[in-house]
C-alpha cells in the first residue's frame, strides 16, 4: 500500500492470509498436463453463490522500520476499516497474531 517501498521502510502494509477458497458448487477436472508439484485441474465448473475462504490461524512477524509506530485493523472487501487487531513489537518487528474470533482474510497495517 506504500507504492513499490520494500516492507521495512512501508508506512502501509496489506496482508492477505488465505487458504482455499471455493465457491459452492465449483467443479474442476483433471488435465492431461502436469508438473513437479502433480497434474494440473482445469476450471469445469465455476459454481455460485459467495466465495467460501478458509481463514488462517497463526503469527506473522513482520520486520519494519516504524514497528513501534504501526496499528492493525481488519478491513471489509472494500477497504473499510472495521475494527483494530492488537500487535505484539518485538526487536524491531511487529507480530501479527491472526486468529479466528477476527473473521479476517485482510489486515492493514499502518504508521500513526
Amino acid at each position: 500500500m506504500s507504492g513499490s517501498a520494500p516492507i521495512t521502510p512501508a508506512n502501509r502494509l496489506l496482508v492477505t492470509v488465505v487458504g482455499p477458497a471455493r465457491n459452492p458448487g465449483m467443479e474442476y477436472e483433471k488435465t492431461e498436463r502436469s508438473s513437479w508439484l502433480g497434474l494440473y485441474w482445469s476450471l469445469k465448473s465455476p459454481g455460485e453463490g459467495q466465495a467460501l475462504l478458509e481463514a488462517i490461524v497463526g503469527s506473522l512477524r513482520v520486520r519494519n522500520r516504524r514497528a513501534a509506530d504501526l496499528k492493525a485493523w481488519t478491513p471489509d472487501v472494500t477497504g473499510k476499516r472495521r475494527g483494530p487487531v492488537p500487535l505484539v513489537v518485538e526487536d524491531g518487528a511487529v507480530v501479527l497474531k491472526m486468529q479466528l474470533a477476527g473473521q479476517a482474510v485482510y489486515y492493514e497495517l499502518a504508521a500513526k
